[in-house]
């Protein structure tokens, strides 16, 4: 066999066998379990606000869906703010939530979020636990997800374990017990939660 053809062959080969690993690899670093929560911003923005948030809160919900594209809007696509999501679950449903949270695209997180604050009153109640997870479960198909990645995420400890140290976090570092509780810049944020009430805030900060 010619040297050219044998080399291309081989070269060919390599480069199947790498492509198998990494259609491998991305698939299943695609549903690890995530450290970071939901981040939306640049990282290094001055002004940092974490929203101590829980999936069946209906103010969180309102907050999440009526405040913060706003803020979204006027200052997190200017540079000038991070926002980010932090897990405080105030039931088993909210904690099952956030867990799944963990195994959705950080890229898809946001979209995610979106759509369990939306559709929260649809998701969050049933007659049992077993009925709340499978109306999760069919939030969680939209978002690239298999039934049988669902249920592993879903009764997998690290992923207990990420969610329950954030709630853990915010009781011990910010004294948090309600939802939702806002962070900024390492402080608890002690005025209204409309739009009008943090832009006035953030506008001081900057």
């Amino acid at each position: 066999m010619p040297l050219k053809i044998f080399l291309i062959q081989m070269i060919s080969k390599i480069i199947t066998k790498s492509l198998v690993f990494f259609i491998i690899f991305f698939h299943s670093s695609v549903f690890a379990n995530q450290e970071k929560d939901l981040m939306i911003g640049n990282a290094s923005a001055k002004i940092s606000m974490e929203v101590f948030s829980s999936p069946t809160c209906p103010h969180c919900a309102n907050f999440h869906l009526e405040v913060v594209p706003d803020l979204i809007k006027n200052y997190t696509s200017k540079g000038k703010l991070i926002i980010i999501h932090k897990d405080f679950p105030l039931d088993l449903q909210g904690l099952n939530a956030g867990k799944i949270s963990k195994c959705i695209q950080q890229d898809k997180l946001l979209e995610f979020f979106n759509t369990i604050y939306s559709e929260q009153r649809n998701w969050s109640s049933g007659k049992d636990i077993k009925e709340v997870n499978n109306k999760l479960k069919k939030i969680a198909l939209k978002f690239n997800m298999t039934e049988d990645q669902f249920d592993k995420c879903i009764i997998n400890e690290k992923n207990e374990e990420l969610v329950l140290k954030s709630r853990i976090e915010g009781t011990k570092k910010y004294n948090v017990n309600a939802t939702p509780t806002i962070i900024i810049n390492g402080k608890k944020y002690t005025g209204e939660y409309s739009y009008k009430a943090i832009s006035k805030y953030i506008e001081t900060l900057q």
